[in-house]
């Protein structure tokens, strides 16, 4: 079964919102079951209500169940004729093996590279892509880039996090690197655009805050591209789910709220934008894995970041990054029965990506409508984009894998997905504007 080992990541909502001594002690005895064509109506309800976790969107076959769900999820799929099978009967003792074979396997190719990432206060000159960084080790390699590049690169909070960590936005600036007087009157008469990037909203999908910090890297040492863009990097939106998902529960989804009259903390920070809020493929359960909060931008997070995004002229494509699937989405998500703005433009831009990415090592990406193709889901942000700021290009990317590892991709995946992105998305950049000549 493709989604037996997809497991990862999914148990969070269905703790309750208990917090537990450990990452992997947290998820004991929870299972994965594989259903045999059950509806998609019955996996949803039991989604919104906090008793399962869908694993695989594609079919909603796959669902994650915690011991305390497990009587009242058999007594729902024996109502409706629905068989299931245990395919992960204990996910604590999945984890800790996976966890101890990617640690091997991380230190042999260390011995063989000779060579391991170095990430402290006083040398973190690249993010590390050799190992996945903390929320202290981020900030150590943007006080690094700020204070090398101080004419290109700034480095700024646009708020603070329920737990008063910061919001970090990083701008590296248009012209390209120390441009002569000519350069830069070449560049100002082109018009310079902006593009956003944003990674890390949900807590678990450490892979894209990796890609984001490698993006801010190519940037920086990408002078033509940025001649021509003003580029904006959010590399982690959800700071304290991120350092919980470290420290605590490795399957975090949500922020870290307090929700007034529920023990079950966190709101889903990609159901909480302020555009056709709720509608559909959100919960008003706060024990929800998809709890979309008390009211929209209710999080500091997501007021914070669009906030900052209204500031920004110009503003011309929009990419936020999670995982996973391969999979470059456009709105709308809350509706199937509408097609959004420019939809034809995004779906041939969309394949100058997905084609480009997956010619960098054959991982195959594809592009699809967010609700038709993946799921319905309301209050996200790439709609809110698309909807409230009228920006052009506004996509979801769904980073690697497509279901062996799920959220616990392996470490030595996160350099190729930093490269294929990279790939995709520079290719994707000179096609949004062919007829601008990049200035020498």
């Amino acid at each position: 079964v493709r989604m037996l080992l997809v497991l990862i990541g999914f148990m969070v909502a269905l703790s309750n919102g208990r917090e537990l001594p450990s990452p992997h002690l947290s998820l004991q005895g929870h299972q994965i079951w594989q259903l045999n064509k059950a509806s998609q109506e019955i996996v949803q309800r039991m989604e919104l209500e906090g008793l399962v976790d869908i694993l695989d969107h594609s079919t909603g076959q796959t669902i994650a169940v915690a011991p305390c769900n497990m009587n009242d999820v058999t007594r729902m799929l024996q109502e409706h004729g629905v068989e299931a099978k245990v395919s992960v009967p204990d996910l604590q003792q999945f984890l800790e093996n996976r966890d101890a074979e990617d640690l091997a396997q991380q230190q042999r190719e260390r011995e063989l590279s000779g060579r391991a990432g170095t990430c402290t206060q006083s040398k973190c000159p690249t993010p590390l892509t050799d190992d996945w960084m903390t929320f202290q080790q981020m900030g150590y390699y943007l006080e690094h880039i700020s204070q090398s590049y101080p004419d290109r690169v700034t480095v700024s909070s646009v708020g603070k996090s329920h737990e008063n960590r910061d919001i970090w936005m990083v701008h590296i600036k248009s012209g390209g690197c120390n441009p002569t007087r000519k350069e830069r009157m070449a560049w100002w008469a082109q018009k310079p655009k902006a593009i956003w990037l944003e990674g890390g909203m949900h807590a678990r999908e450490w892979i894209s805050p990796s890609v984001c910090l490698q993006m801010i890297d190519r940037f920086i040492n990408d002078c033509a591209t940025t001649r021509l863009y003003d580029v904006y990097v959010a590399p982690m939106a959800n700071p304290d789910g991120y350092e919980y998902s470290r420290t605590n529960n490795r399957l975090q989804r949500k922020n870290r709220a307090r929700n007034g009259g529920s023990s079950c903390r966190g709101v889903d920070l990609n159901r909480n934008w302020d555009y056709k809020w709720g509608v559909v493929g959100t919960s008003s359960n706060p024990c929800s894995e998809v709890y979309k909060g008390s009211n929209p931008f209710s999080e500091p997070e997501t007021r914070s970041l669009s906030n900052a995004m209204k500031q920004i002229k110009d503003l011309e494509l929009y990419i936020s990054f999670h995982s996973y699937s391969q999979v470059l989405l456009y709105p709308w998500g809350w509706t199937t029965g509408q097609t959004s703005p420019d939809t034809e433009e995004m779906e041939r831009m969309a394949k100058v990506f997905t084609d480009t990415a997956t010619a960098r090592h054959g991982t195959y990406y594809y592009h699809t409508n967010s609700a038709t193709g993946f799921y319905p889901a309301a209050g996200c942000s790439d709609d809110w984009v698309k909807g409230s700021l009228g920006v052009k290009y506004s996509y979801t990317l769904e980073l690697r894998d497509r279901g062996n590892y799920g959220f616990s991709l392996p470490r030595n995946q996160i350099l190729p997905t930093g490269q294929e992105v990279w790939d995709g998305l520079k290719m994707l950049l000179a096609a949004i504007r062919p007829n601008k000549v990049i200035p020498h």
